[in-house]
């Protein structure tokens, strides 16, 4: 565990985390695994930056709303009842399907990005 978590540092993969701190035995958040996704699998937001936030609970202030929508437009996450509940803690269950749709694209949803442009 130790090797894993010195290599997430090194990474940065957990850098906009509390000053880039990592703490295994925490609950990863949804907006916290949107930022993790886009750095391990190299999504980049700016490709989506043109792009509307889809989630009525997400304002462009917060910090993570780039990531957010990188992998809402990518096809990775999607949101319930037009919110993405960005504190709310992820599972084992859900990160594990994040990650397969992160990693291949015969598991990702099909979004429209021809009119979600601002």
């Amino acid at each position: 565990m130790f090797y894993l978590c010195r290599a997430c540092e090194n990474a940065r993969i957990f850098s906009k985390r509390l000053q880039g701190s990592f703490y295994p035995n925490e609950a990863l958040t949804r907006e916290e695994m949107s930022y993790v996704l886009t750095k391990a699998f190299t999504i980049n937001p700016d490709n989506f930056k043109d792009y509307e936030m889809p989630f009525k609970d997400i304002s462009s202030s917060n910090t993570y709303a780039p990531y957010i929508k990188a992998l809402y437009y990518s096809g990775i996450a999607q949101g319930y009842l037009g919110n993405y509940s960005p504190k709310s803690s992820v599972t084992r269950a859900e990160f594990a399907s994040f990650v397969a749709r992160s990693k291949s694209d015969k598991y990702r949803f099909t979004t429209s990005t021809t009119s979600r442009k601002k």
